[in-house]
């Protein structure tokens, strides 16, 4: 398999997806609590009864170097809507229009990916749904999706992950 990031972002249209998930405050999180995070939240699901709807993510509320803290969820899609607990939590993918992106290689590190997003973006005139809380961007809807499982492949090199970022559609009037 080729390494590396899919040459051009594509726009595609995601529709609303329900969610359940684990919030991480500190992000990245090291390998082994992550594998522990997804193989806990596996088996909640299981427990309860809950199909998983699509590939494990991680959803990205705030983006930074690597030397802030970032605050993301780690979670799988479900067929509908259900209750968590104390320590798992439920969503919604937004719907609406997203910037994709596939990254063939190493998991977990989407800094490249999104720089070659947002030059896109710019070079498009295409702006993020995001929000500006406390002077932060917080994105609205910013996926990683893992269409390679990162719990059963031990070599990470094989691994394929896709981005998807929400656009915002209300363009400013020109």
């Amino acid at each position: 398999m080729k390494t590396g990031t899919s040459i051009t972002p594509q726009l595609q249209t995601g529709c609303a997806q329900h969610y359940v998930a684990v919030p991480v405050d500190v992000f990245p999180v090291e390998r082994d609590q992550l594998r522990l995070i997804i193989l806990d939240l596996a088996e909640w699901l299981n427990q309860n009864g809950v199909h998983i709807a699509g590939p494990l993510f991680y959803r990205y509320y705030t983006f930074a170097n690597t030397n802030d803290l970032q605050c993301a969820e780690v979670g799988y899609p479900v067929a509908a809507e259900v209750k968590g607990n104390n320590r798992i939590i439920t969503g919604k993918i937004p719907k609406g229009m997203y910037a994709t992106l596939t990254h063939c290689g190493q998991p977990g590190i989407v800094h490249t990916a999104l720089e070659t997003m947002q030059q896109w973006a710019k070079e498009q005139c295409i702006p993020w749904k995001h929000e500006l809380q406390n002077g932060k961007q917080v994105w609205s809807g910013f996926f990683e999706f893992y269409l390679t499982d990162p719990v059963i492949v031990h070599d990470n090199r094989p691994c394929k992950t896709a981005l998807a970022l929400l656009i915002d559609e209300q363009l400013p009037d020109s």
